[in-house]
């Protein structure tokens, strides 16, 4: 088991570093592992805090610490008490022994972004283009080989060469968008464990790098860095929920996919029952927006949900195109989910609030991944704000650029690059 998790929230930089220094002289010299992440923020020297974190690592073993710089809680409340966390700076800490984890930095190339599909940032608005122009559905294309470019299913990051995959039960990494190479490997090599990521967001206004992975003495603005986390010290379960989505559609039946293309739902076309189904939605809700069925589908972020034999949504995909006349949806995905899986259609409004548990402290010990809404601001400090919340046994982490997650034993993607605000991965030890 972890020896120490812990999640610091205040407003004051300086009692941040304070605790993370006085952590550091605790366990200092102890040739530790350590995974951590902080609140990107010009007003946290975040190197003072790694070369502090260091130390607990050792001379020698300085690539035992391994994390990222994140994003703040934005727009996320505390179930306790209601305070807004997006106010906040945060630093997360996780401390092991040798014996329960193996860092790695993984250099494995991810996926070209294909230029398929009527992506969110460069979508026209409806009267620029009609619905079925943008995205055109080639016949005789290879799906699976145009999302699986550049991929390279046998290599390894070189410190996991001597894991073997009946001693590792869970792996967390922190990673630029390009993923993909990486979650396949662990995925081919480590069926069996579950694998949480945290796509790390741009710190390009604090330090002019795209993105901040941390490793040893040295950041990095590409690859993954992270923790594999072994079975013999403590076992692991991964969970998955998504706050504040709206489910617009019944459970319905996947009749027909390939690639990451829907083809077909309940046998008839996807792309109607999904505008039927936005427009049922707008007519109950006298509160929603003033758009068409077809103006929502492109202004506003919709997921398919997939549902696991329990009826609980076990997936989520962002659908990123359609064609009402045609009808296949697109997802952001490598694979849609199989004909014969359980789905519905949801919405979900980026901008609507969510919240999670700020408890002091857990009787179990959890790692936690959320996705939140992008900042465009640095949390503003308060050096006068005395005030610290500590959360006991639980890692709480943040970014607005996505999370990753396989369940234990699952080949396929929970949640990806494009999954909704309010996603929330988590690792419980067992």
């Amino acid at each position: 088991m972890p020896l120490r998790l812990t999640t610091l929230l205040s407003r004051n930089p300086k009692l941040i570093e304070q605790h993370v220094r006085q952590l550091a002289d605790y366990y200092a010299g102890n040739n530790l592992l350590c995974l951590f992440t902080l609140s990107a923020s010009d007003s946290v020297d975040w190197t003072s805090c790694w070369r502090q974190l260091r130390r607990i690592a050792g001379e020698g073993k300085i690539e035992n610490v391994v994390g990222c710089l994140s994003s703040p809680l934005n727009n996320v409340g505390s179930k306790e008490d209601g305070k807004n966390l997006s106010e906040l700076l945060s630093c997360s800490i996780g401390i092991f022994e040798p014996g329960e984890a193996v860092a790695f930095r993984s250099q494995i190339p991810g996926d070209r972004q294909p230029q398929v599909g009527r992506w969110h940032s460069f979508r026209k608005h409806p009267e620029e283009a009609p619905w079925n122009e943008s995205m055109s559905f080639e016949e005789n294309i290879s799906w699976e080989n145009v999302w699986k470019q550049g991929q390279d299913d046998g290599a390894i990051p070189l410190d996991l060469q001597g894991a073997r995959p009946e001693d590792i039960s869970a792996f967390l990494y922190l990673t630029d968008r390009s993923y993909q190479g990486l979650a396949r490997s662990l995925t081919r090599h480590y069926p069996n464990a579950s694998k949480l990521g945290l796509v790390a967001p741009s710190t390009l206004t604090v330090n002019e790098l795209p993105s901040t992975l941390l490793y040893g003495d040295k950041p990095y603005s590409e690859g993954a860095v992270g923790l594999a986390l072994k079975r013999s010290s403590a076992s692991y379960t991964s969970g998955l929920n998504v706050h504040g989505v709206q489910a617009i559609s019944p459970s319905m039946k996947i009749t027909g996919s390939n690639g990451n293309i829907v083809e077909s739902i309940n046998n008839t076309n996807p792309t109607q029952l999904l505008l039927a189904a936005l427009e049922k939605a707008d007519s109950g809700d006298k509160t929603s927006s003033s758009y068409s069925p077809m103006q929502q589908f492109l202004h506003e972020r919709i997921f398919l949900g997939v549902q696991d034999s329990a009826g609980r949504t076990s997936r989520m995909y962002q659908i990123s195109a359609g064609d009402p006349s045609r009808g296949p949806l697109s997802l952001m995905a490598n694979q849609a989910p199989s004909s014969g899986s359980t789905a519905q259609f949801f919405l979900r409004p980026d901008s609507s609030p969510f919240s999670i548990s700020t408890a002091h402290s857990s009787p179990q010990q959890s790692i936690e991944f959320v996705t939140v809404q992008e900042i465009l601001s640095t949390v503003e400090p308060d050096l006068n704000d005395e005030a610290i919340h500590t959360l006991g046994n639980r890692f709480v982490t943040a970014s607005d650029a996505g999370v990753v997650m396989h369940g234990e034993g699952s080949q396929v993607e929970s949640v990806a690059l494009g999954c909704p605000v309010g996603t929330h991965v988590r690792l419980d030890r067992a």
